[in-house]
């Protein structure tokens, strides 16, 4: 697939006409430009080709990628769409809030006072103790 750094390619308002924008924003694609039912656009080396269907299927075009640097692509977005930097702030504030909830989950205690793996195995082995104790 041919490289191409999306700053250096004038990129027209109807570039983007019909694209999802969350998908754009979400995997870093920047749209180049737009003939007919064919749109162009830069992507990361590693961008799914299920993405690049859907963004297909809902834009109804055609895509042709070229591959970019995703700091790049995270650059040019910024500039050329102004939504781009709240989407991306409230994004960074969802996987924040998910980090710190999942943290709180693992080290506080479940239901029978499990919280980590050691606890865990503690509590399995009393069980196993008690079982032994009362006769099977």
């Amino acid at each position: 697939m041919p490289f191409l750094m999306a700053s250096m390619y004038e990129a027209p308002k109807q570039a983007a006409e019909g694209l999802p924008k969350e998908l754009l924003f979400r995997h870093l694609i920047v749209p180049l430009d737009r003939f007919d039912r064919i749109a162009t656009v830069v992507i990361p080396i590693l961008t799914p080709f299920e993405v690049l269907l859907r963004i297909a299927k809902e834009g109804n075009c055609e895509i042709y990628p070229y591959i970019g640097l995703i700091s790049e692509n995270r650059k040019v977005l910024a500039e050329r769409f102004p939504d781009f930097a709240p989407w991306r702030e409230e994004q960074d504030k969802k996987r924040e809030s998910a980090r710190k909830q999942r943290t709180e989950r693992a080290e506080s205690p479940d239901k029978e006072g499990t919280g980590d793996w050691m606890n865990l195995f503690d509590s399995a082995d009393q069980k196993v103790r008690k079982s032994l104790r009362d006769g099977g």
